[in-house]
């Protein structure tokens, strides 16, 4: 498992969070730590699109918002440890 940010720009308080292979864009600063610390511990969820088809998005309650991407390098299920438990996740 591993995270990455990019950013810093001062013009621009936002940052791309990168976690395992799925991208959020873009991340206001002051939701950064609690996205990671969500989506690390699997406070989040992964799910299919609309009627369970289309592409995988993982979504992370943050504050009253839901940050959600569907943007993951690679393709097809899935199927980390990580991810398999967030599978399971009801929210």
């Amino acid at each position: 498992m591993w995270f990455t940010l990019y950013g810093g720009d001062p013009d621009s308080p936002t940052a791309e969070v990168r976690i395992n292979d799925w991208i959020f864009t873009p991340v206001s600063l002051g939701q950064v730590e609690e996205l990671l610390v969500k989506a690390l511990s699997g406070d989040a969820t992964l799910r299919r699109g609309i009627a369970g088809i289309g592409s995988w998005r993982l979504e992370v309650v943050v504050g009253e918002e839901v940050i959600t991407n569907d943007d993951r390098e690679g393709s097809g299920k899935p199927d980390s440890e990580w991810e398999l438990k967030l599978l399971q996740n009801p929210h």
